[in-house]
């Protein structure tokens, strides 16, 4: 289950409220309700003085209301939180970027979708797995960033070439020493420098990986999505559609939870004395 789904939501409720009230129909109906009062405030002679303000009220009220209620606002809402949860422009490399957009608007087409559906059994399943829809795309931001700085990162190559550049030294001077306890010294910085040498070739292989599995993991996503879309005609067996898509995204999230934790465990080793 993701936190940040239920952040997000709770932020949005927020945001649509303030979004609606800042609205351009709000401001006019304020300045009409306004003026009106002020400068007409008895149009007819039966025409009492609280009418105008009360019908500003039921006016600011039906736009509030349809705000908060409508799809496309939602989506807009939760979509600039998202962004400033996740942001895109942390992401430097434009295809990596691209990727992660495309899964935020896949996302956020579904919340649209969502939205818009009636009260009833559909809609209670649906609400249940977006929050395992926004943990995957929480932890596939995470593994871009990390592809994404790797590719910009020169400290790795710097500390690669260090770290042979330093077992060639020493093991230069190992040939031609002869006391016992230097020897031991030099094997000691010989063996910190080939874990270091292991960490650095690790690393490379776990984003090497990660790449390779970049698009898959994208494809299953959106197959995912629309699996999701097609609860809405499922009718004597949504329960165990719903059953089986929980299991594959929990499964898909927690694989991608346990990469990223790899390959920050991984970076972190490697820069470890870069």
């Amino acid at each position: 289950m993701s936190n940040l789904h239920a952040e997000l939501h709770k932020k949005a409720q927020a945001a649509a409220l303030q979004y609606a009230v800042f609205r351009w129909e709000s401001a006019v109906i304020l300045a009409g309700t306004l003026l009106l009062a002020v400068l007409l405030p008895r149009p007819f002679p039966w025409w009492p003085g609280w009418a105008w303000p009360a019908l500003g009220a039921i006016a600011l009220a039906a736009v509030i209301f349809s705000s908060l209620t409508d799809a496309d606002t939602g989506a807009k809402v939760l979509r600039q939180l998202l962004e400033e949860q996740l942001d895109p422009n942390l992401i430097k490399d434009e295809g990596l970027r691209g990727q992660l957009l495309t899964a935020f608007t896949s996302l956020l087409q579904l919340e649209t979708w969502r939205l818009d559906l009636p009260s009833g059994s559909v809609k209670t399943h649906v609400d249940s797995l977006m929050p395992l829809l926004t943990a995957w795309v929480e932890q596939v931001f995470q593994l871009l960033r990390y592809l994404d700085t790797h590719r910009r990162d020169f400290r790795i190559e710097q500390r690669r070439e260090q770290v042979n550049e330093e077992l060639k030294t020493l093991s230069a001077r190992r040939r031609f020493e002869r006391n016992p306890q230097m020897l031991t010294r030099l094997d000691e910085g010989m063996e910190d420098l080939g874990r270091d040498w292991y960490t650095l070739r690790l690393l490379t292989a776990e984003l090497r990986l990660a790449e390779r599995r970049l698009s898959p993991q994208l494809q299953d996503f959106a197959t995912d999505i629309q699996a999701v879309r097609e609860l809405q005609t499922q009718t004597h067996m949504l329960d165990e559609q719903v059953a089986h898509l929980q299991g594959d995204l929990q499964e898909r999230v927690k694989r991608l939870r346990e990469q990223v934790a790899r390959i920050h465990s991984t970076y972190t080793e490697a820069l470890r004395r870069a």
